[in-house]
């Protein structure tokens, strides 16, 4: 998902938002909106991990759970990767 950075202009304001997400227990999908151009951005985030034994203090948890977030993506490349790892999550219209 948007890094902290990316998730805020340089006024503070808010740059891009979660508009929907969908999830099952391997898979959660994401599509999100950039702000000031209306640009949407698809994310696919992989369930396959666990933080329970890690020591977030000592290690960055963040570029763990970094790590199984593939995007951003356009909806092309959103479909064809949902596709090939065999996600059957769909978005509502």
């Amino acid at each position: 998902m948007p890094t902290y950075e990316k998730h805020y202009d340089e006024k503070g304001n808010y740059a891009e938002y979660v508009e929907t997400a969908k999830s099952n227990k391997k898979w959660i999908i994401a599509k999100t909106i950039q702000i000031n151009d209306n640009k949407e951005n698809y994310w696919i985030i992989s369930k396959d991990f666990s933080l329970e034994n890690v020591d977030c203090n000592k290690v960055s948890c963040d570029s763990i759970i970094q790590s199984h977030v593939t995007g951003a993506l356009n909806y092309q490349e959103f479909t064809a990767k949902t596709k090939e790892l065999g996600i059957n999550l769909k978005f509502e219209k």
